[in-house]
């Protein structure tokens, strides 16, 4: 730019600045850009403060034809909406005293719809540490108990025109409740209503139900929820309907991949979690690609039947990493099982209830995890006892050994695998 003119640090500093506000308004244009009926709102109050009556009506006439029965997937549709009918009401002398009581009962749908939709994300916001495990006390009755009764008053009007307040209304029933019985309403709406659903829907469906069903694993564990949940995360996955809320699907969040790769082997379908990381692994992030695409290795590795490299991989797993510690370590009191050395097997199962008693003193994300790796220690010496045939099948302990396997408060982690043994001994 100066040619050979010798240029001080100050100048570069200016037009660094300089460069980086101009970069912040064309992302702001690039965002106003997107937006069409926020943008055009805006305008059309500008047009109105600076009295330029001719553009303002034509563009009255302009945002009129957006029609009312399009709908957004968030509070800004509502929003702009309301602005709209609002600047239309204050300069009701470009349309007839007729008009203006319509306008004015569109403004007020859309400031009951706005309300609506903020109620319920609010509510679902509150609720949502019930996804993270946390206990969530109820709140008192309030204002979302009137919204929720408006809605199934007139649910007729709700269901044909707003689906994405529907699918909100289901969402934080199930959220604030837990009841399986919101889920399966959501389920029947979209089935009955799919076709009114755009990809920003179908995400907002799948993220509401993933959730559900991911909670209900957690606290519910069952090899039923469990594969529930992988075939929405699959289907998911494979619609690219995460793709909006996953930065448009430029990346996949680590515990996503991750779990997909570990239930789908307990779910025996290791080739398709084979196939899943080998196509999906661009789409981690960097700082988090070595260390998930090592764990998932080590985990598909043992269940290829492939040890030779299991060992050297655990090594580099992370004791920060809690999930992957664990998951490693469990792997390797497999591996020993399947090798036949128990001596080995039986010290790294001290040490790891140790080491979860540790963490059990902690208030941790991971209570779940702790809760079937203990399972996991239980079972893996009733299992040992099994081999050695010191165990009755006949008995009521081993039966309800086998149930656990099933479902309830015992289930171990890599159940299958349990299951696989138990059939082999027996």
């Amino acid at each position: 730019m100066y040619g050979k003119v010798k240029v001080n640090s100050h100048t570069i500093r200016k037009l660094v600045s300089d460069f980086n506000k101009l970069f912040e308004k064309f992302l702001l244009h690039e965002r106003a850009e997107k937006d069409k009926l926020e943008s055009e709102v805006k305008l059309l109050n500008e047009f109105g403060k600076k009295l330029l009556w001719r553009s303002y009506n034509k563009k009255i006439t302009e945002i009129q034809k957006y029609s009312d029965s399009d709908f957004g997937i968030d509070e800004k549709y509502y929003f702009n909406k309301l602005n709209y009918y609002s600047e239309f009401f204050i300069h009701s002398h470009t349309t007839s005293s007729k008009d203006t009581s319509k306008i004015s009962l569109k403004k007020i749908e859309y400031l009951n719809l706005y309300f609506v939709y903020q109620t319920l994300v609010f509510n679902v916001n509150y609720y949502s540490d019930r996804y993270t495990h946390k206990v969530v006390k109820r709140r008192p009755p309030g204002m979302v108990q009137i919204v929720y009764g408006f809605i199934n008053e007139h649910i007729k009007y709700f269901s044909k025109s707003y689906p994405d307040i529907m699918m909100l209304h289901y969402t934080s029933l199930m959220t604030e409740t837990g009841d399986v019985k919101y889920f399966d309403e959501l389920q029947n709406y979209y089935r009955r209503n799919k076709n009114k659903f755009d990809s920003n829907l179908m995400t907002m469906f799948y993220m509401s139900s993933e959730g559900f069903l991911k909670t209900r694993s957690l606290r519910e564990p069952d090899r039923k929820n469990i594969a529930k949940l992988f075939i929405f995360r699959k289907k998911s996955i494979e619609g690219k309907y995460f793709e909006n809320f996953f930065r448009e699907g430029k990346n996949i969040p680590p515990f996503l991949f991750f779990s997909m790769v570990n239930d789908a082997v307990k779910l025996n379908q290791t080739e398709w979690a084979e196939e899943f990381v080998k196509v999906h692994k661009t789409y981690l992030l960097p700082q988090y690609s070595k260390d998930i695409l090592n764990i998932t290795g080590i985990i598909l590795d043992f269940f290829k039947g492939d040890y030779s490299d299991i060992n050297k991989n655990i090594s580099k797993v992370k004791k920060s990493d809690t999930s992957y510690f664990i998951y490693s370590r469990l792997i390797k009191m497999m591996m020993y099982f399947e090798t036949g050395e128990f001596p080995a097997l039986r010290r790294e199962a001290e040490s790891m209830r140790k080491y979860l008693d540790r963490k059990t003193k902690e208030q941790t994300r991971y209570d779940p995890l702790i809760r079937s790796s203990y399972n996991f220690l239980n079972s893996i010496y009733y299992l040992e006892k099994i081999k050695n045939n010191e165990v009755n099948k006949s008995s009521k302990k081993f039966l309800q050994f086998k149930k656990d396997l099933i479902s309830g408060p015992r289930m171990p982690e890599y159940w299958n695998w349990f299951e696989s043994k138990v059939r082999g001994l027996y």
